[in-house]
């Protein structure tokens, strides 16, 4: 008889042991979060326009006379967007002298640009998606000079333009001068 106690005492030690043993074990635990972080802008879509090389002067003559020159289209777009961009370049009037001169003037439209390349200065370095394009004869109505197509035109760009300009001959002595302002079309 007290090894039949002993053998039921040893197995209920055995399965309480079993028992104690499973219940210490703590189930795997998964978890798991979403990280959100939101990207504001307060950047905008600006553009500039240089004489970078000067329009060479030139002398009185009966000829007609040509010069050349360079002008460099800056966009920045800091919009964080890249939804692309298009800018039309105009002028504001014919070339005129000035207001102490004698008066004369000649046409804007002997001005002819030839769109020659674009480098970046900041921001996305692929320019595949950034054209530019020439205008033949400026004209005081809105022609598109600079295209980013959408996913590019994140970041600053210059596009660089070799200017050719013609002089009718028989133009008076003065210094001569015209804006040219480039911007977002209306209806783009």
């Amino acid at each position: 008889m007290k090894r039949q106690i002993i053998a039921t005492l040893g197995a209920a030690v055995l399965m309480a042991s079993a028992v104690a043993s499973s219940s210490a074990v703590p189930a795997p635990v998964s978890s798991n979060t979403d990280v959100d972080i939101v990207v504001t802008s307060t950047g905008v879509l600006s553009v500039s326009i240089a004489e970078t090389e000067p329009f060479d002067d030139i002398r009185y003559s009966f000829d007609r006379q040509t010069v050349e020159g360079d002008l460099t289209i800056q966009v920045t777009d800091q919009r964080g967007t890249a939804a692309g961009w298009t800018f039309n370049l105009r002028g504001t009037g014919d070339f005129t002298g000035r207001p102490t001169g004698p008066g004369d003037s000649f046409p804007l439209s002997g001005l002819g640009l030839r769109y020659t390349s674009v480098s970046v200065d900041a921001g996305n370095p692929d320019t595949s998606g950034i054209t530019g394009s020439g205008v033949p004869q400026v004209s005081t109505t809105g022609q598109q000079v600079a295209t980013a197509s959408p996913d590019s035109g994140n970041g600053q760009y210059d596009l660089l333009y070799d200017g050719t300009l013609s002089i009718p001959g028989d133009t008076l002595v003065d210094t001569y001068s015209t804006t040219i302002i480039v911007e977002v079309p209306a209806n783009p």
